[in-house]
């Protein structure tokens, strides 16, 4: 009865450790003046190669939104983010704080209490779809945060490869 006790007891403990585990930080280097939508896939071959800051995962945002990483899919749930322009990336560390945009988790411009004409980088979510993952966000003024949020997904459908056609729908002559 004990060893059954003691090997629930360890279950659960390796099952919190799991549930509890933490991402790698990660900051988002964004063409100077960018403003639209972004997206991350992970695990691409011929991607950038990773690269780090201070422990921070850097991601450097092409001027086209699309980016091929050859990071893995960090999976966890805390994390440290961070978004800034390219002319103001210095690397991370205390002296660089003034430098990052705003992150605002969920962005609804009717309640947000940051002002319309700031720019701002919002609604990071991740997606995957066959054997492609990534994640994708947008940045921009506050006033325009429904526009961009619209088009997150044609953004994603580019950035995807198109679906295998299937088969089993054509029919037979």
């Amino acid at each position: 009865m004990t060893s059954r006790i003691g090997a629930l007891y360890l279950f659960g403990v390796l099952l919190l450790s799991r549930c509890a585990a933490r991402t790698d930080d990660a900051v988002y280097v964004l063409p100077d003046g960018f403003e639209g939508n972004a997206v991350v896939l992970f695990d691409q071959p011929g991607g950038a190669p990773p690269e780090y800051s201070a422990g921070y995962r850097v991601y450097r945002i092409p001027r086209s939104g699309i980016l091929k990483s050859a990071f893995r899919l960090d999976h966890g749930g805390f994390a440290a983010i961070k978004f800034c322009y390219a002319a103001h990336f210095r690397g991370v560390g205390p002296t660089s704080e003034a430098a990052y945009l705003p992150y605002v988790n969920a962005l609804n411009p009717a309640t947000t209490e940051v002002a319309p004409t700031t720019v701002v980088a919002f609604n990071r979510g991740g997606f995957g779809r066959g054997n492609e993952n990534g994640e994708v966000f947008s940045v921009g003024r506050v006033a325009k945060a429904d526009s961009l949020f619209e088009h997150r997904e044609d953004l994603t459908e580019q950035a995807l490869p198109p679906f295998p056609p299937d088969d089993s729908l054509t029919t037979a002559p």
